[in-house]
């Protein structure tokens, strides 16, 4: 997979596929990007080089087992310790989100949203956010685009089929 790709281009990876450890240190290698969703989590996971993903997005569920913190802002904290060079999201659901870069804490409140499945809201928020940050748009309008993706896909019922369309955003903050 990784040979058709180039330096600087982006590989997209959750745990549920084989060799993600691999991925991540030959993608590291080969100077490609990685976006990490570390879903689902496993002992074997708590162990991976995760500071070498460009990216880390994942829940509170998730940031509590990598981290053994409950509360959000520590669970950040943490992270952003072991992976100083990774753009961490930290999504919290009708809390919002929480990001951490370098110095940057940055929070997102949700979108409120009438949710009648939620199947797909992780998926759709992450893919909203790294399109918006390979597009070269400020990490605050990235955030606030994922929350809004977000919002409208929980609004619908599916998993795929509920993802909006870019222009269902709303337009005026484009």
């Amino acid at each position: 997979m990784l040979d058709t790709l180039s330096a600087g281009d982006v590989v997209v990876m959750q745990n549920e596929i084989s060799h993600v450890e691999f991925l991540l240190r030959e993608s590291a290698r080969r100077g490609i990007r990685a976006a990490l969703n570390p879903s689902p989590i496993t002992p074997e996971l708590l162990r991976w080089p995760l500071d070498l993903a460009r990216w880390l997005i994942l829940n509170e569920v998730e940031g509590a087992a990598l981290t053994g913190e409950e509360d959000p802002a520590a669970m950040l904290e943490r992270l952003a310790a072991r992976c100083p060079e990774t753009e961490i999201v930290l999504t919290l659901g009708e809390a919002g989100a929480r990001y951490a870069y370098r110095g940057t804490r940055l929070f997102q409140p949700a979108v409120p949203a009438k949710a009648v499945d939620t199947t797909g809201a992780g998926d759709t928020f992450t893919g909203f956010f790294l399109a918006d940050a390979l597009r070269g748009e400020p990490v605050e309008t990235a955030l606030l685009h994922a929350a809004q993706a977000a919002a409208i896909a929980v609004s619908r019922p599916g998993a795929a089929e509920s993802i909006p369309l870019r222009d269902e955003l709303p337009t005026h903050l484009f």
